[in-house]
């Protein structure tokens, strides 16, 4: 019987936090190793649930450890580098993919399920399979792993798995449970808790969407309201601003939101383009300390109002408290429900929705 294998768990959870840290600072659209990518979304979208376990399993015990056996399932196996995958999985993987949603499918014990109560990820064993497709493609992956033998290779192969996982974890729709009262002090301190992390931008443009589709819905001040994702050009849209709020088809205020201080180039730039689209109203709610980078702003913002345009510089939490005064509580409760709605239009990463999932249910 081959030699047996110890993986260390604590060191195992260590690199997996390490590889994902990683992987969320990765472009979605980008492959690690493009020669498996295809062969890697296929088994972690598989109908065989257990299978979609396997890969993070066993390549993450050939990092840890490079002389495991990436095709080893069972501790009774006879190949070399034999290690207990199903423990591994149990206490590492399983905790992991439950942390993130559960983007495999959310199965307790994969490694106790049918399809791998075997030794070994072989052709020897295809026969007991009832998903052979599957099978033979998690033989084609782990064997490129194993027959390699090379430390960077079996890292850009995890590295492709966990890259699938988080696209995976991208296309989850999450449901947001919307508390039955809400005061204005628990809204305030609810939208300073998701607003603090810095995350470019997205979370804040979300956030005074879905205030002013609750004010356009409350007051009829407008009937539409546009906006897209963060690092989308205000001109791709055909909107002047980050937000376009319009009544029969005219926009009636533009809203440009800034996580920064405005300069006065900033300011100079968007009131040229709101200029453009004869926009009236343009409103600038700033989330920074200071607001302007100088009087010299404030002053250029006043004199455009001989010019028939109206400038409002505001901090966007003063503005928000204000307005959440105003709507009251069955606004407040909209205005939760509309932030949900607005982090799923805009598809915002996985981890700024499920974060504001845990921010209404505490």
């Amino acid at each position: 019987m081959g030699e047996e294998i110890v993986i260390n768990v604590e060191e195992a959870r260590n690199v997996l936090a390490l590889f994902w840290k990683e992987v969320e600072l990765v472009d979605l659209g980008t492959d690690s190793e493009p020669s498996l990518a295809s062969a890697i979304s296929n088994l972690l979208r598989s109908n065989t649930r257990s299978y979609r376990y396997v890969l993070p399993t066993q390549l993450l015990a050939k990092i840890v450890n490079p002389k495991a056996n990436a095709i080893c399932l069972q501790k009774r196996s006879e190949v070399d580098g034999r290690f207990d995958a199903r423990s591994l999985c149990h206490k590492v993987i399983v905790p992991f993919e439950r942390e993130q949603g559960e983007p495999l499918g959310g199965s307790p014990e994969p490694y106790v399920n049918n399809p791998l109560r075997v030794p070994e990820v072989s052709h020897a064993h295809r026969n007991a399979q009832k998903d052979k497709d599957g099978w033979d493609q998690l033989c084609l992956v782990l064997d490129r792993v194993q027959e390699c033998g090379d430390d960077e290779f079996s890292k850009r192969v995890f590295l492709q798995i966990l890259l699938e996982i988080r696209r995976i974890q991208q296309e989850q729709t999450i449901t947001y449970s919307i508390p039955q009262r809400i005061s204005l002090e628990n809204t305030l301190d609810m939208l300073h808790e998701f607003l603090e992390p810095r995350t470019g931008g997205g979370r804040l443009q979300a956030v005074c969407v879905a205030l002013f589709r609750t004010i356009g819905e409350l007051w009829e001040m407008y009937d539409e309201v546009l906006s897209a994702v963060v690092n989308a050009s205000d001109a791709s849209g055909g909107r002047p601003a980050d937000i376009d709020c319009r009544k029969d088809g005219q926009t009636v205020l533009a809203v440009e939101v800034k996580d920064r201080t405005v300069t006065l180039q900033l300011l100079e730039d968007k009131i040229a383009t709101t200029r453009v689209a004869r926009v009236k109203e343009l409103l600038f709610l700033i989330r920074s300390e200071p607001i302007v980078e100088s009087d010299e702003v404030i002053q250029r913002a006043q004199r455009e109002f001989s010019s028939g345009q109206n400038i409002y510089l505001l901090h966007v939490d003063v503005f928000m408290e204000q307005v959440l005064s105003l709507i009251g509580e069955e606004g407040r409760l909209l205005l939760l429900e509309k932030i949900g709605n607005a982090l799923e239009e805009f598809r915002l990463d996985f981890k700024d929705r499920n974060d504001w999932a845990d921010i209404l249910v505490k």
